[in-house]
């Protein structure tokens, strides 16, 4: 949607996160939340493509940490499984889908987000990757 950038408040926090390697799940922080926020959108940008693939694929996952940072609430998720998921096309937005839940798109102020590559078979890693997470803040409306 070309026109987000003219939504009142709408905000993009775009985090590096590098190499990362899935076979036994690489999670890094991305940010804590503000401000009572609603989460947008969740894209992957790698400089490698990486195909779908039944047997080797990989999945990313993004997590509400909560306050705490042992939050297990999945808040976006999307595969590189060729049935039911997305190849990822080099210097091009892979978008996680978000959660049908509602409630687990709202993080409140000082819960963290955080991202999870894992690997199935010989899937293959993340080489110069990049998380862009985009929200709206959230404070006084309801869920």
């Amino acid at each position: 949607m070309a026109d987000k950038a003219y939504l009142p408040n709408y905000r993009v926090n775009i985090i590096n996160v590098g190499v990362m390697t899935g076979s036994t799940g690489t999670e890094i922080a991305l940010m804590e939340a503000p401000v009572r926020m609603r989460v947008a959108k969740i894209a992957v940008l790698d400089t490698t493509a990486i195909a779908a693939n039944d047997t080797n694929y990989g999945t990313g996952t993004a997590y509400n940490k909560g306050t705490t940072g042992s939050g297990t609430t999945s808040v976006a998720a999307q595969t590189t499984k060729a049935t039911g998921g997305a190849a990822v096309a080099a210097h091009c937005a892979w978008e996680l889908t978000l959660s049908t839940t509602l409630a687990n798109l709202i993080i409140e102020a000082g819960e963290a987000l955080s991202f999870k590559w894992t690997e199935a078979g010989s899937g293959q890693d993340l080489v110069a990757a990049q998380v862009q997470v985009e929200w709206i803040p959230h404070a006084g409306m309801a869920t």
